[in-house]
């Protein structure tokens, strides 16, 4: 059988430095499920920022960067990572509308389990 986890919902806190700088701190408790065994518990605690590049301005979009860091030896036990866990993405908002806007992002995460990066575009 697959090891199934389940997610609840996350905290974020956010401290806003400035009008583009904010720092963020993730917590999130989860359930991983494997053979019939539960195991609750916290995840690896994360730590990071995001600022704001650059305003909308014509064609160019707001362009925002956040990045995290897992801590290492934080949350349960049972969910410690082996590895750093950095990751990081771009983030870019064009308004289309007063009311319609279009999002999209790119960046890499990883895992901890394994050194390799997992490349992503959103």
């Amino acid at each position: 059988m697959k090891m199934k986890k389940s997610c609840y919902p996350s905290v974020l806190w956010k401290y806003g430095v400035n009008e583009k700088l904010e720092l963020r701190l993730i917590s999130e408790f989860t359930t991983h499920t494997d053979n019939s065994i539960s195991t609750n518990g916290i995840n690896p605690i994360k730590i990071g920022f995001k600022t704001r590049l650059f305003e909308e301005k014509g064609i160019i979009p707001v362009i925002s960067f956040i990045a995290h860091l897992v801590i290492l030896a934080s949350g349960s036990k049972e969910f410690q990572t082996n590895y750093f866990a950095p990751s990081f993405r771009f983030t870019m908002k064009h308004t289309l509308t007063d009311k319609i806007s279009l999002g999209y992002n790119w960046g890499a995460e990883w895992d901890g389990e394994t050194p390799e990066p997992h490349l992503f575009i959103l």
